[in-house]
């Protein structure tokens, strides 16, 4: 569990890579409640990851405009339903090797995620 999130938030700075040995859900959930101010981060390949860990930082993130979530097994078309709706910002996502999202979740992308500029 985090403590004095302020400092380790400054600490980390506006980018954030994720060792995806060390993620976990309750962790993720923490960074994005408590680094809103991000603006990068890569959770590619955190195998314990899935559509909850995305809505939080959906929701929580509002700044980010770099998502790098390739290999996130566990996501699914909910999930990225969710955070293409709350992510106007994104202009850089990766979701390659996330078997569990359909052409549904791309639609869904194509219409929320406008300035969307690399996929």
């Amino acid at each position: 569990i985090l403590h004095n999130n302020t400092q380790l938030c400054t600490f980390l700075g506006a980018h954030l890579f994720v060792n995806p040995g060390l993620i976990w859900l309750c962790l993720c959930a923490q960074l994005a409640r408590h680094c809103r101010g991000l603006l990068s981060l890569d959770i590619s390949n955190c195998q314990n990851l899935s559509d909850s860990s995305l809505i939080v930082v959906s929701e929580c993130c509002k700044s980010l405009n770099s998502l790098l979530a390739s290999g996130l097994e566990k996501v699914t078309d909910q999930g990225i339903r969710i955070l293409a709706e709350n992510s106007d910002s994104l202009v850089n996502l990766s979701l390659s090797m996330c078997v569990g999202i359909s052409d549904f979740a791309m639609s869904r992308i194509a219409i929320h995620c406008r300035p969307l500029c690399f996929f």
